[in-house]
């Protein structure tokens, strides 16, 4: 039987996603590449996913027997959207740089489909050089 050997490479990429969204926390400059901006941004979904799943379960008999379940449902999710708030724009505002366009475009509703699957510019713009990843 053969052994399919796993590299890291995918892992390694992805926690340096991770630091460069936490790093970055307030740096609009600059541009983001595509792979880490669709990093960074399932690492969110997936902690808001779970919050919303257990935030519920923490709760409910605890802290806030007089709140309805729908506020405890969105305490923990909201919590992380307020701490989260400035790199989500931040993150936003330099992968709409790579696109080569105003960091405020993002603001427009369905900007966010673009930035997901648009490849940036290869070369260097008015907002930088090009990412490395």
């Amino acid at each position: 039987m053969a052994r399919v050997r796993l590299d890291n490479k995918f892992g390694v990429i992805m926690f340096q996603a991770i630091i460069e969204f936490y790093s970055k926390y307030a740096y609009f400059q600059g541009r983001t590449s595509l792979r880490f901006y669709r990093i960074a941004v399932s690492y969110n979904t997936i902690v808001v996913v779970l919050l919303f799943l257990t935030g519920p379960a923490i709760f409910r008999e605890q802290l806030f027997r007089s709140w309805g379940d729908f506020t405890t449902f969105l305490l923990l999710p909201g919590f992380w959207f307020l701490f989260h708030l400035c790199p989500i724009l931040a993150i936003q505002a330099r992968r709409m740089h790579d696109l080569g366009q105003s960091g405020m475009i993002f603001l427009v509703p369905g900007s966010g489909f673009a930035m997901f699957w648009k490849k940036g510019q290869e070369v260097e713009n008015q907002y930088g050089p090009p990412p490395s990843q």
